[in-house]
């Protein structure tokens, strides 16, 4: 009833306002349309509508925003709908390394933040870039790009999912440019190796969120540009195989056909001109210091950036010549090797180029003839040369060997790489190392076919006295594991040699590893160090740990093995140590370490702690740890003695279980201690090897009892 009352009010209000609305006024009579409008009208009526569309890419093209969408799905999403995008760049202090005039170099330059820069711009990022530790103010109306570096001198590709699992999680991490290569090249680091080591950093990056952009290393230079440019090349290599495998960006900082554009001279014929013109030109982008080391200009840092993010856009640069048909092929029993390739013009006009094969971590090559000229769409087939670069025993971990071979054009220059499996066969190794061996062990080593047809033959390996022999029967493309298990000897060995011999109808190839054995260490029981030969004076290792503490005492015995140095501030010894502290089970996963650094005078007295990575202690740790807890100190009580001693506190090492007088409660350990001598520096180290310092593979044993086992350390090399 009510209801029907407020309606009826309504209807009557409504009313009253009608009545009280004065009558519209008559509408005025419409002109009639001319006939040019008419004729426009009807002209419009027969166009097309119009298809208004929103811009999703910024200005990215179809084939562009396929390729971000693949590689980097969730960047492209953020970089699209212009929320906070959080970049992190990893690597060694030298990816920012840079050389000014008025010798302020800014991280603002580095190539990294030139490519975020270029990256806020494509996509209208109003706030730009800025550096984590440099406050900001961004929104949804005024977005930014947030840069970060996690950087050390020493910093290695082994520390990446280390560093992703501790460091990098203090801030939020959208992006992961990875920049490795460069350092590991020179340290001889294998292609293998290497990829396994950025396989675990792409891992850890997932595990926080994060996407990936792997980035090759830009080409290093020289006096002698020869002996550098190509020394990266392998690894890059590498690299992009595994971007591709994974599915992650990659971007090819050594590039140098979108870094320079060479001056074509009239004078190809002189190759050694035509080299050392681009020599000269690539050298322009680096300062010559005082240490004889060419460092980046910040003309390159913007090149190499640039190069990122095209790459990042549009893939590879499109060259007027592709690489067929890599044939390696072994000669004289594996100390040569011949290469052929075929060099495909893909220009509709005559290419003459220039191809010179730079000296790789193995090989170095021989004379070759570096001119060639093809006709539009032709292609020739080279024959190129390399002998081993050293006398040591060679020892493959894939079945590829990959070279790099320097391309000049009157335009363009790259440094390509030959890659290809090596016929007829390859021996491939495994450098794993082994830990905890009772009685024997069985290095990994398979004989693999890479030809089209069969091979038979027979194989023989050596070790420590003893011989072991065999016989293969292959079809193409199959492998064989060799059947190879030696005892342990009683003593520690380094560096011993494992010598394998395969012999076919129509050759024979030589190839091994070196060997090194180091026994389960125990806690009070000391341990000589071991030197280079010749080596005048002794150092031992002695362990000691408790409830609270471990220390590790090194126990110096000789004339003049520790001397005041002729620099002032310049150390007389240096102590590091590579310590695996995380628990049993963990220590046997793949992981890094940090290198604890302790330096001091010839004097008595404390030394100086350097700073602690928070990962120092195995990949898990993820701590702030002062160097001031950790001590290292030295005692000289004469008779041409003398103890350094590093005191850690138990409570830093807090991943470990530490069940002391247990011979499975376990420390993986290698120390290096450095002595200015009357000859100079020497080194003593516990277990040599020539792994990175930083892999837990490089570290023997040390068991936290008094009666340690007699397990063994077997590291192959």
């Amino acid at each position: 009833m009510i209801g029907r009352y407020r309606t009826l009010i309504l209807l009557t209000l409504l009313t009253s306002a009608q009545a009280q609305t004065p009558a519209p006024k008559p509408a005025a009579a419409e002109k009639p349309e001319s006939a040019a409008t008419q004729e426009a009208k009807a002209l419009e009526a027969r166009l097309p509508a119009p298809v208004i569309s929103s811009k999703e890419a910024f200005e990215v093209t179809p084939v562009q925003k396929q390729r971000l969408e693949k590689l980097l799905p969730e960047t492209f999403r953020r970089l699209t709908q212009r929320e906070p995008v959080h970049l992190l760049a990893l690597g060694a202090e030298d990816m920012v390394a840079m050389w000014t005039e008025d010798g302020k170099a800014r991280v603002e330059d580095s190539f990294p933040a030139i490519f975020a820069k270029q990256l806020a711009t494509q996509f209208y990022y109003t706030a730009g870039v800025s550096l984590a530790d440099r406050s900001q103010v961004t929104s949804e109306a005024n977005p930014g790009i947030t840069l970060r570096f996690i950087s050390r001198p020493e910093a290695s590709v082994l520390d990446a999912a280390s560093v992703l699992a501790s460091t990098a999680r203090q801030a939020p991490v959208n992006l992961v440019m990875l920049c490795y290569g460069q350092a590991e090249a020179e340290s001889g680091m294998c292609p293998v190796a290497f990829a396994q080591a950025v396989r675990r950093g792409i891992e850890a990056a997932a595990e926080i969120g994060a996407e990936v952009i792997l980035c090759a290393p830009w080409l290093p230079v020289a006096e002698k540009a020869e002996f550098v440019l190509g020394t990266a090349r392998p690894l890059s290599d590498r690299l992009r195989d595994l971007a591709d495998d994974e599915g992650v960006m990659f971007a090819d900082l050594g590039d140098l056909s979108r870094v320079l554009t060479l001056s074509p001279e009239s004078d190809q014929a002189d190759v050694g001109l035509v080299f050392e013109r681009f020599a000269t030109l690539y050298r322009g982008f680096f300062h010559l210091g005082s240490d004889g080391r060419f460092q980046p200009r910040k003309s390159l840092h913007q090149r190499l950036g640039t190069v990122a993010f095209q790459e990042l856009l549009n893939g590879p640069n499109k060259l007027p010549w592709t690489l067929a048909d890599v044939t390696p092929l072994w000669q004289k029993d594996g100390t040569e090797l011949s290469v052929d390739v075929t060099v495909v013009n893909e220009s509709a006009q005559r290419l003459d180029l220039t191809v010179l094969p730079l000296i790789a971590t193995d090989w170095k090559p021989l004379e070759v003839n570096p001119q060639v000229s093809l006709p539009a769409s032709g292609q020739k087939t080279l024959t190129l040369k390399y002998a081993r670069a050293s006398k040591a025993t060679l020892a493959q971990e894939e079945s590829e060997v990959r070279l790099p071979l320097l391309m000049l054009s009157a335009k363009q220059a790259h440094v390509e790489t030959l890659s290809a499996p090596v016929q007829p066969l390859s021996i491939l190794w495994t450098k794993e190392t082994f830990f905890n061996q009772e009685k024997n062990f069985t290095p990994i080593c398979q004989i693999q076919n890479n030809s089209r047809s069969s091979i038979r033959g027979t194989w023989e390996a050596s070790f420590s006295g003893k011989t072991l022999q065999g016989r293969f029967d292959l079809v193409a493309g199959a492998t064989h594991p060799l059947d190879l298990s030696f005892e342990l000897p009683t003593e520690s060995i380094a560096n011993a040699p494992l010598n394998l011999t395969v012999k076919t109808d129509a050759f024979s190839l030589q190839s091994g590893l070196a060997v090194t054995l180091s026994p389960n260490l125990g806690l009070s029981q000391p341990v000589p160090m071991k030197s280079e030969p010749n080596t005048v004076g002794q150092v031992s290792l002695r362990n000691e740990a408790d409830a609270s503490h471990l220390k590790l005492i090194c126990e110096v015995q000789g004339p003049d093995l520790l001397v005041d140095t002729a620099t002032t501030g310049t150390p007389s010894w240096q102590l590091e140590v590579n310590l695996d502290a995380r628990s049993y089970g963990k220590r046997l996963e793949p992981g890094s370490t940090a290198t604890l650094r302790a330096t001091g005078s010839h004097a008595s007295g404390p030394g100086k702690t350097h700073p602690i990575s928070a990962w120092a202690f195995g990949t898990g740790y993820a701590a702030a740890f002062s160097a001031k807890e950790i001590t290292a100190t030295l005692a000289s009580p004469g008779n041409n003695s003398h103890q350094l001693t590093l005191t850690l506190p138990r409570t830093y090492l807090y991943l470990h279980e530490w069940a002391l007088d247990n011979g499975n409660s376990q420390l993986g350990l290698n120390v290096r201690l450095t002595l200015n001598t009357s000859q100079g520096y020497k080194t003593w180290t516990l277990h040599p090897t020539s792994k990175a310092a930083e892999s837990i593979e490089a570290l023997s044993v040390l068991e936290l009892t008094t009666a340690p086992t007699t397990r063994m350390t077997v590291d192959l090399h």
